[in-house]
């Protein structure tokens, strides 16, 4: 809350900037409030860090706020390392409450399939 009513008054980020932890949580306060800036901003740093451990959550994220680029992102990183992907608790539960995102990582798949 400190650093998104800091964003709101100042027009910038705190000293530090966004941290990865924070910064889904400030997304999905600046998609709520209508903050695109800050949006953008929090969906960089998430695009920037992604990695095995939070490709999942950061695809759920990226759908539930709409957020283009780090959906982007995320599915390819996720059919990139789908393997080790499919090992974590948020492709779980993507699997189980996600069917969407499940037809477009299936069909970013065989597309990647039918490139080679």
């Amino acid at each position: 809350l400190e650093q998104l009513l800091i964003f709101i008054y100042a027009d910038k980020t705190a000293p530090g900037d966004i941290v990865v932890n924070l910064a889904s949580s400030l997304l999905t306060a600046a998609d709520k409030y209508n903050i695109q800036r800050l949006k953008n901003i929090c969906e960089q740093a998430i695009c920037e860090n992604i990695e095995v451990a939070n490709a999942a959550e950061a695809l759920v994220l990226a759908y539930l706020h709409e957020a283009k680029n780090l959906k982007t992102v995320a599915i390819d990183f996720v059919t990139s390392n789908m393997a080790k992907v499919t090992e974590t608790t948020g492709w779980q539960v993507i699997t189980e409450s996600h069917p969407k995102i499940m037809s477009e990582i299936l069909a970013a798949v065989t597309a990647r399939i039918n490139e080679e």
